[in-house]
């Protein structure tokens, strides 16, 4: 094959042509450059809108399936392919929040915090009585029955109170025993006698009266003797009036209104010495409740006084830890996933592997507007009596998880 110049071409028929300039060669290439891109952009230019325009003729394929069978639709999304409990869980409590819909019995809405509490925490003192404690039995976490004995205080004042009121019963029991009976005959015949006594002595007195009359007349008494005499006689007959009433009345007996006298006076001194029995025994403080001894305020020798506001006044607290509840503050925007009787879990930071089942009992009338919050309470259901005071007890965090009803 004969070479042929770098700068002559070569016809198809095999003859040569003249040489080409550089710069022809180069205007060359740029025409038929232009001519490769007319005839591909027509293709270039249409192809991004036929990709928009199949997007968009699915879009509105899906779109009017999902307006003609909307659980369909809901059925192919992808979060309800996946089929994720989170998911569903978070989308109640949406509902819940909304009040939109209702949430499925047992689901999780709300977790919240606060301090456990006893449900009724009693303060024991002495009722009515005050003096120096002279024994105590029980110490800091003891359980005791109501009634049992707890303590004990100095009881001498007392004791003599009660002797003296049982004295006075005694002796209104006897008065009015005297005057429903009566008086006995001796008193009767005693009383007749000193009114016959009296009335001879008036007799005597008016003999003597007449006498210094009779001598008046005939100048033989003075008048300073008639006067006396006079006196006498009158003395003597209003002594028998008297005695003659009172001989009376002890024949007929005493009145009516001397007998009821006599009874209220017998109530009195009954009801003086009930009091006096009750003091001398409230000496003997007991446990008002069943419960646990949560402090200590007392020793023996400390003296009590629940009328006092310079010694002390009560001797411990009591509660019973078998009925504890958790004291809450729900924010106002929760409140409305809280309702009376909701099942709940507490769980104590203390013990974070053991639950206890819980109950909404009580949601506050007011709020605290200070916290934005409402309190709630929720009651710690079956506690056994021998773990009172052992897991849960007064004032430890805890938190609470609240399940819809």
């Amino acid at each position: 094959m004969a070479h042929v110049a770098p700068n002559v071409a070569e016809r198809f028929d095999g003859s040569a042509r003249t040489p080409r300039s550089l710069e022809e060669r180069v205007r060359e290439l740029q025409i038929k450059d232009k001519i490769e891109a007319k005839k591909s952009g027509g293709a270039a230019l249409w192809l991004p809108w036929i990709l928009c325009g199949m997007m968009l003729f699915v879009t509105l394929s899906v779109g009017w399936q999902a307006y003609l069978n909307p659980g369909a639709a809901k059925a192919r999304s992808p979060g309800a392919a996946n089929g994720d409990k989170k998911s569903n869980a978070a989308s109640n409590s949406t509902a819940a929040d909304t009040g939109s819909e209702p949430v499925a019995s047992g689901t999780l809405v709300l977790e919240t915090r606060g301090y456990i509490v006893p449900a009724h925490q009693i303060q024991v003192s002495p009722i009515e009585v005050a003096g120096r404690i002279k024994e105590i039995k029980f110490e800091e976490g003891q359980w005791f029955e109501q009634g049992q004995e707890l303590a004990k205080i100095d009881d001498v004042l007392f004791a003599a109170e009660v002797r003296e009121a049982k004295a006075m019963v005694a002796l209104m029991k006897a008065k009015r025993d005297e005057i429903i009976k009566g008086f006995r005959d001796e008193e009767k015949a005693q009383s007749r006698a000193e009114l016959e006594e009296a009335k001879a002595m008036l007799v005597n007195f008016g003999n003597e009266l007449k006498r210094l009359k009779a001598g008046r007349e005939r100048g033989a008494a003075n008048e300073k003797e008639l006067d006396l005499a006079i006196a006498n006689e009158g003395a003597q007959s209003q002594r028998v009036k008297r005695l003659q009433a009172a001989y009376d009345m002890m024949m007929i007996g005493h009145r009516d209104e001397r007998k009821e006298a006599a009874e209220a006076e017998l109530q009195q001194a009954e009801a003086r010495l009930r009091r006096a029995e009750w003091r001398l025994e409230n000496c003997i403080i007991r446990a008002p409740v069943s419960g646990n001894i949560l402090t200590k305020k007392a020793e023996v020798g400390n003296l009590v006084s629940p009328m006092s506001f310079n010694v002390s006044s009560s001797l411990c607290e009591m509660a019973d830890l078998t009925k504890l509840e958790v004291d809450l503050e729900v924010q106002e925007r929760e409140i409305g996933k809280v309702e009376l009787g909701q099942k709940c879990k507490v769980r104590c930071d203390a013990y974070p592997k053991r639950t206890w089942d819980g109950e909404v009992v009580r949601i506050m009338p007011v709020a605290l507007r200070a916290k934005s919050a409402v309190q709630v309470r929720v009651r710690v259901l079956n506690i056994p009596k021998e773990e009172a005071g052992k897991f849960l007890r007064p004032d430890m965090n805890s938190g609470v998880t609240f399940y819809a009803k």
